[in-house]
């Protein structure tokens, strides 16, 4: 999408700058542009900030910065977002966040914002989550899905935790899950036996769609 107020907003998270974000991000919806498409390009923001801090070309700070930034596009965008991207009605329930151990969320912010475009009810609970924290807030609402984010090698496991969890509670028929997060792969999805995987946010809605579908 070549327009210099979405170049603007990119460049503002980029930045860290997270009022210009804001502004940008509703300029661009006074433009008339697609709110879809805009958080198509956010995507594309998420995966370059984090190839360039897995590069070492970003510190810690820069990253949370533009995460916040990210979020607070992300929070502009959303009440154009609901039910936009199908006009089949999508009520199935997910609960999102990012694994024990793991702080970032610019990743998971993004696939929360997809899903809600595609329809879903999304419960995000943030960074740093608790296995049984997933599994609780899954229960409550009685969730569809269960969306688990892990960006460090070293969170993985949490992932690995949850599949057990929820088998030692006989919850495993109950709840699908899908996986995510920079660390992770299909082959690791396999291997702990989660119900799906998605490499990024549009990827994310079409594995839901697979795994919950329309309700």
């Amino acid at each position: 999408m070549a327009n210099e107020v979405i170049e603007r907003m990119k460049s503002a998270i980029a930045d860290g700058q997270a009022d210009l974000a804001k502004e940008y991000a509703s300029k661009a919806l006074a433009e008339g542009l697609d709110p879809i498409l805009i958080v198509e390009e956010l995507t594309r923001t998420v995966r370059e900030i984090g190839e360039k801090f897995s590069r070492l070309e970003l510190f810690l700070s820069d990253l949370m910065g533009a995460g916040l930034a990210m979020r607070e596009a992300i929070e502009v965008i959303k009440p154009s977002l609901v039910g936009k991207e199908s006009k089949e009605l999508k009520t199935a329930k997910v609960v999102l966040g990012t694994v024990t151990g793991d702080i970032h969320d610019i990743g998971k912010t993004v696939v929360g914002a997809m899903l809600i475009a595609a329809g879903y009810d999304v419960t995000d609970l943030g960074i740093d989550v608790l296995t049984t924290a997933f599994v609780e807030k899954a229960k409550e609402i009685n969730a569809s899905l269960i969306a688990a984010s892990a960006l460090m090698s070293t969170s993985m496991p949490y992932q690995k935790d949850l599949m057990r969890i929820l088998s030692e509670l006989k919850l495993r028929e109950r709840f699908k899950v899908m996986i995510g997060g920079g660390a992770t792969s299909q082959a690791w999805a396999t291997e702990i036996m989660a119900d799906g995987y998605a490499p990024d946010a549009v990827q994310a809605v079409k594995v839901a769609n697979t795994l919950v579908g329309a309700k």
